[in-house]
């Protein structure tokens, strides 16, 4: 059975279900005991009866037919056992004792009594069960006298069908009948218990759905009402905990509440849950207070930089806009900007460059030696000061409405790479947090950077100047010793040039003088001349690494090494007579864009017009 299908019913389908499974089993087995039981008596009851028949056939057998006596009766054996009947096939037959047939049984039946049937017959002289047929099972039963053997056949399914079909009918009826009687008490019982699971199931389900329903009402005093006022108990107690996570929501972290017992986890989560929010709460907001600081000093130092950046005349402008931009973005009433001046090297002092004070720039002229005062022990200390009680007197903030003494003064040192270039002095009447220390902090190091790249510009302006001079003097110097470089260099490629071009002409004219010496042997064969003057004639070329020739005349054709069609070719066809000519033909293997007027020079032209005229005679003189 699929148990998980069952857990899938209703409590009234599952009970149902079970019961009519136990009356059903109940049923059957009694049935089961019922039908072996009729099966039992009617075997019984067919045996004795058969043997009763038996007993008497197998007298009047004997009456009528004696093995060693005349006939005496009217009627034979065979005739005999004709006339008995038994149930709808049933027959009898007659043996010896040593198995021949008297009366045979009805053909259909042969295949019941073979060799071992028989044998069994004989010896046992009882009842036995023959199963070897298409009629079913045979029951036989047989008697033995000195003589004979006398039997009766009969099918099991001649006296037993009947009587089971019978028996088949009162368990159908029997067992439809106590479904039928259980089903309807069961339906009494079951009414009022599973009404009112319904309406505790259909309550739950709205509960489940997060829905609270209203107080479930039952009248009882067994499980099923002590169920109901726990439902109840848990409505109300999640009412309230609903209530608690509704002010948890909304913020309200003080909202009362107690859980419904020690063991509540949905209380004791909640009461967990709000003092992590509260906790994430003050969290949050110290963490947006540091979002929004961290915010404002990223865009002021971006700020900076851009005002950083920008070209300035001199140190007096870019101190205003440094101190004037920093008065504003940090919302203060006072401040001033100090600069190392160190022109001279052995008295270095402390000059204020910009002061800025209620939107307006003070031109003060300042000067405080290392040491001396607030500004004096900065320098020389190197580090941060932070005066939260400012003396009397030692400065006022002078405004349209009067003067006051600021609350806070704070002192930052211009430092950069252990180097320092100025102190930054600001007065508020406000403490200064933390992080606008921080901030103006970080800031005096760039504007530390700013300053050193605005003295070094200015010396290096000083230095560019003097050299301009110098500058000016050495290009017109440059000027002509590149003049004069350039004459030398286009005198030593003319020179090249023509040493190239000379060495060329002597190869050449060592080509021809070769080709005519040649072309003078008179014994020499036109091939064995053409194959010489290939090899030489390429000695005359610009690139004779790169040079191959070619002879063609009549059906002889002789090719240097290498000798290719290409792009840079040079021919001269030579006319011996009408219709008789030879061709001479010089390649580069290989191109040269750089050449000198490339591909070939005039000379090498002129050359193979002269080779060209000396094979003609030579050829002339052939014929």
């Amino acid at each position: 059975m699929n148990f998980t299908l069952l857990d899938n019913l209703k409590l009234k389908m599952r009970v149902s279900i079970i019961i009519v499974i136990m009356v059903t089993f109940t049923m059957v087995l009694i049935s089961l005991l019922v039908y072996f039981t009729r099966k039992s008596g009617t075997f019984k009851v067919t045996e004795d009866c058969i043997s009763a028949q038996l007993k008497d056939l197998s007298e009047l057998v004997a009456v009528s037919y004696d093995f060693n006596l005349e006939r005496n009766i009217n009627k034979t054996p065979e005739e005999i056992l004709a006339e008995k009947k038994y149930y709808d096939n049933g027959f009898a037959f007659l043996i010896d004792n040593k198995g021949n047939w008297i009366a045979k049984p009805p053909a259909r039946f042969s295949n019941y009594f073979s060799n071992q049937s028989m044998s069994r017959i004989i010896s046992q002289n009882e009842k036995i069960i023959i199963t070897d047929g298409e009629f079913g099972k045979c029951w036989v039963f047989s008697t033995q006298t000195n003589s004979h053997i006398t039997g009766i056949a009969v099918f099991e399914k001649d006296f037993w069908h009947p009587t089971r079909k019978l028996t088949y009918l009162l368990i159908v009826i029997g067992i439809s009948g106590g479904i039928i009687i259980f089903t309807i008490l069961l339906h009494f019982i079951m009414q009022p218990i599973t009404r009112h699971l319904s309406n505790l199931a259909k309550q739950i389900n709205r509960l489940s759905l997060g829905i609270f329903p209203e107080k479930i009402i039952i009248p009882r005093k067994d499980e099923i009402g002590d169920i109901a006022e726990s439902v109840n108990n848990l409505i109300a107690g999640l009412r309230k905990t609903a209530d608690f996570a509704a002010e948890i929501g909304k913020g309200n972290y003080d909202y009362e509440y107690t859980p419904l017992s020690q063991d509540d986890v949905l209380g004791n989560s909640l009461l967990d849950t709000r003092e992590n929010l509260k906790n994430a709460a003050n969290e949050n907001a110290k963490r947006k207070i540091e979002e929004e600081e961290r915010n404002w000093a990223t865009t002021g130092l971006a700020e900076f930089s851009d005002i950083l950046r920008l070209d300035y005349k001199n140190i007096e402008d870019l101190g205003f806009k440094i101190i004037q931009k920093l008065i504003k973005y940090l919302d203060i009433n006072q401040g001033g900007l100090f600069i190392v001046n160190d022109e001279n090297q052995s008295q270095k002092f402390l000059e204020m460059v910009a002061c800025y004070a209620f939107d307006r720039q003070k031109f003060v002229e300042l000067k405080i030696n290392p040491g001396e005062g607030l500004v004096g022990a900065c320098f020389l200390e190197r580090k941060t000061t932070h005066i939260k009680k400012v003396p009397d007197s030692y400065i006022r903030i002078t405004s349209g409405l009067g003067e006051a003494n600021p609350t806070s003064l704070l002192l930052v040192p211009l430092v950069l790479n252990e180097e320092i270039f100025g102190v930054i002095e600001l007065a508020s009447f406000k403490i200064f947090p933390k992080y606008k220390i921080d901030f103006v902090e970080k800031v005096a190091e760039s504007i530390a950077s700013a300053i050193s790249n605005a003295k070094t510009n200015a010396k290096t302006q000083k230095l560019l100047h003097q050299s301009q001079l110098q500058a000016e003097q050495m290009i017109l110097q440059e000027k002509e010793m590149k003049q004069n470089l350039e004459e030398m260099q286009a005198t030593q490629e003319e020179m090249q040039r023509l040493l190239t071009l000379n060495n060329l002409r002597i190869e050449q004219a060592q080509a021809i003088s070769n080709v005519r010496e040649i072309c003078s042997n008179s014994s020499i064969s036109i091939k064995d001349a053409f194959e010489n003057i290939a090899k030489i004639m390429i000695n005359g070329w610009q690139f004779t690494n790169y040079a191959a020739a070619r002879i063609k005349y009549k059906n002889t054709v002789v090719e240097s090494h290498g000798f290719m069609d290409t792009t840079w070719k040079l021919s001269e066809e030579i006319e011996i007579s009408k219709g008789n000519s030879a061709l001479i033909e010089v390649i580069y293997i290989k191109e040269f864009p750089n050449a000198d007027k490339g591909p070939f020079l005039r000379e090498e032209i002129d050359l193979i017009k002269n080779i060209a005229a000396v094979i003609k005679g030579f050829l002339l003189s052939k014929q």
